[in-house]
């Protein structure tokens, strides 16, 4: 619920940003998104907090629809505790992603609301035992980009996805903040 607060005041404070800003994306054009989320699960003498950094090219093949992805970055953090001892850990991973968006609002200029879709890679150097399967994840997103100027925007999106090898398994819920530089 946490979350979904904070996700529900960002995406008030870009509505309400003064609205100077005017950005046509053409076909042709691409832009460099950088983006960022922190994830941090707690209970029962277990702590887990990891974030994801995502460096993506994006290539307008339309001004309305855009493809993309990259490479990116997992560092997290893991401890146990039981009975006042404990153990912790510290990993670094490599992923990758994909991604495909279709956008709306025309008439404005600066508001940018676009659903899509992802493939997300949490590791491209999967654990023994495990499979790159069990790193994918496929989702459904939709967010708004909100430009500050005629090339950089605000960008938050909403994604909603499930392991790719077993659907029913694993459910994936992100909310991503970045920035995008038309260029």
């Amino acid at each position: 619920m946490r979350r979904l607060m904070v996700g529900a005041v960002l995406a008030g404070v870009v509505l309400v940003m003064p609205q100077a800003a005017s950005a046509q994306p053409q076909a042709g054009d691409r832009d460099v998104l950088i983006f960022a989320n922190l994830t941090s699960i707690s209970g029962g003498g277990f702590n887990s907090t990891s974030g994801n950094l995502f460096f993506n090219i994006g290539q307008y093949l339309t001004e309305r629809f855009e493809i993309g992805g990259g490479p990116a970055i997992t560092i997290s953090r893991t401890s146990f505790g039981v009975n006042g001892s404990s153990t912790s850990d510290t990993d670094i991973g490599i992923g990758a992603n994909g991604f495909v968006r279709l956008y709306f609002g025309q008439n404005s200029p600066t508001n940018k609301p676009h659903v899509g879709a992802e493939i997300v890679f949490n590791r491209l150097n999967p654990e023994d035992g495990q499979s790159i399967g069990d790193q994918t994840f496929l989702a459904g997103t939709g967010g708004l980009k909100n430009y500050l100027s005629e090339n950089a925007a605000l960008d938050i999106k909403a994604s909603y996805g499930f392991q790719a090898n077993d659907p029913a398994a694993f459910k994936l819920f992100t909310v991503t903040v970045g920035l995008t530089y038309l260029f």
